[in-house]
Parts: structure tokens; sequence; C-alpha cells
């Protein structure tokens, strides 16, 4: 959502006077809510006698054959897996990115001119944007695009508006990892969301049209298989490789290492901040954001961003492929239909 990160920006103080279990406690109590409606409002559906007595495995085993049956779809369903393999990143790990090597503090000053007090909970203490408000960027973006990008594209054949926004939402999700300059990550974000907005809406509207009529609500249940691949991809890939290539302890550790001569003893012993002051206090007394550049510089970890992206890359070929085998189907010419004799 929209509102929610906003809220949690605000409530979860910045580093110098935390309040993280505002955050918690805010969670709670609008989770909590939820169960007055379920309660007193929600009625349990009729159930088919026949469909009820179906175990739980006999009932995903029969749903799976019906998807192994269909290979169109199951090829379908698994290249849109890499888009949204790209999108559960976007969440998961661009916000850690953000936080440890992009410079918002220009983002930040933009927003510190807006003139109302509780703009200034989005700020970090040395002014910096937090990172939640960049990400929501995308939800911003959606709110506000969405209705007359879907207007514009809805002209267009669904399998246009499929290619066309994941290749604008891979240039997107690559940038955003390129950049340690805030206001060039926040266009970034801003460009996902607009291949988002594209291709988002067509992914469902393709499986409900190319569904058999007998079997529409089965196949939108499918939809949500991509999402399931692409998380669950998402956190076996990205978490190792952010912490192999781009995670600035470990990075700021080798440095140290590398060119300072430090330890590993002496360097386990520090922890948390210690380890980048120590880090600034050898190269001269420098600020936070310097030790970011050096590091940047040394390592280059944006480089995973080019690497995940290899996987939005495959899902826009395959996206591309079937496109143009779609293009060859229509075009091609009907079979005469046989003339009876006299």
């Amino acid at each position: 959502g929209f509102l929610a990160p906003m809220a949690a920006a605000s409530a979860r103080g910045n580093e110098t006077a935390p309040t993280w279990h505002y955050v918690f406690y805010g969670a709670a109590i609008v989770t909590a809510i939820n169960f007055l409606p379920t309660i007193f409002l929600f009625r349990e559906p009729e159930r088919d006698p026949e469909a009820a007595k179906k175990k739980p495995i006999k009932v995903f085993t029969d749903t799976m054959k019906v998807l192994w049956n269909d290979k169109a779809m199951l090829r379908f369903l698994l290249i849109v897996s890499g888009f949204w393999f790209m999108f559960m990143q976007l969440w998961d790990l661009l916000p850690n990115f953000l936080d440890e090597w992009v410079d918002t503090r220009d983002v930040g000053g933009l927003l510190a001119a807006i003139p109302l007090d509780f703009v200034k909970g989005w700020l970090m203490a040395d002014g910096a944007a937090k990172p939640e408000i960049l990400i929501n960027i995308d939800a911003a973006a959606i709110i506000l695009f969405v209705l007359p990008l879907s207007w514009f594209f809805g002209r267009y054949k669904m399998m246009t508006s499929l290619v066309l926004g994941m290749a604008i939402g891979l240039v997107g999700f690559v940038a955003s990892g390129l950049t340690s300059v805030g206001m060039f990550a926040a266009i970034a974000i801003f460009v996902f969301a607009i291949g988002e907005i594209i291709c988002s809406p067509k992914f469902s509207e393709f499986i409900g049209m190319t569904a058999p009529p007998d079997k529409k609500a089965l196949y939108m249940g499918y939809s949500n298989i991509p999402f399931a691949i692409g998380w669950a991809a998402g956190n076996g890939i990205s978490g190792p490789l952010y912490d192999g290539f781009a995670s600035k302890n470990m990075l700021a550790r080798k440095y140290l290492a590398e060119h300072f001569g430090m330890s590993p003893e002496s360097l386990e012993s520090l922890k948390g901040t210690e380890l980048f002051n120590t880090l600034a206090a050898k190269l001269g007394g420098v600020d936070i954001y310097e030790v970011n550049r050096v590091l940047w510089d040394a390592y280059n970890p944006w480089v995973i961003w080019l690497m995940l992206g290899v996987v939005g890359l495959a899902s826009l070929v395959g996206m591309t492929v079937s496109y143009k085998l779609s293009q060859k189907k229509d075009s091609a010419p009907e079979a005469p239909t046989a003339q009876p004799t006299a």
C-alpha cells in the first residue's frame, strides 16, 4: 500500500532516536481491527459436498495435473515468474541497498521544502530521505497513472503491452541499483513502476482470456504461481548474492584487511557502527558518505543488479519469443474447407 510505508517511516524514528516498536504496535492494531468485519460480517460460502470430501493433497494434485496438461499456460506462468522475481526484489532487497549505498540527501532536501511537519518523519537525522520513501514512489506512481496508462494501452494487444511493460520494468529495475545518487534511484523506481502499470494487469487478463470457459476460476488461481516462484527464487538467490557482492559490512572488513592489514581477529571484534567508524578514521576522518564512495569505487556493489537483471532479461526474451510465435499463428492462413462433391 501507499499509506502504510509513509506512516511506518514516521513511526520508526531515525538512527539517533529509533522507535521501531511503534511500527509493530501500529501493525498489530491494524491487523486486530480486521478481525471485526471478519467476525461480524463474513459468512462461510456453501461448499460442494463432493468437493468437500476430497483431501487437500488430492485437490492439489488434480489442480497441478490440469496445469501440466496445458503446456502453453505453464510456459507463460514460468516466463512471467521472472518479472515477479524482479518485483519482489524491489521490496525485499532494494531497501537494504538504498540504506547502505545510496545518498538520498538530495531527495530529502526536496521533501524538507514541503511546509508540513509530518514530512520530517520521512527523513533521517542528517536530512536523507528514508529508503521506504523512495520505494513508495512505486505505489504513488501506480495510484496516479494506472487509470490513464491502462486506458491508453487498452488499444494494444495484450502481448504487446506485456513485452513493452516488462522491458520498461527491466530498465528501471537494473537502473535503480546502478547509482549511488538518490535522485537517480528515485527516477529509476518510477520507471519500473510505469513498466509494472503497463504489464501487470495484462498478466491476469491474459490468463482469464485464454482459460477454458469451465475452468476460469481455477486458472485465475494459477495467476498466483508466478508470485510464489518469483518470491521464493528471489529469497534464495538475492540474499546470498548480496552477502557475497554488496554487503557493506563485508566489504568494509575486506577493505580494512586489504588496505590496512587488519587481522581477522581484529575485524571480528568490530561490531555495528564501530566497524565503519574505524574505516572512516583510517581514511583520514571522513564521513560515512565518503566511506561509501570509497567502497563503491573499490568493489562495485552495484554489479548484483546486473546479475539479478539477467533473470528479468530471460523473462523478457521468453515473452518476446511467445509474442512472435503468437503473431505467426494469428497470421497463418486457414486451411481451405473441402467442398462437397456433387
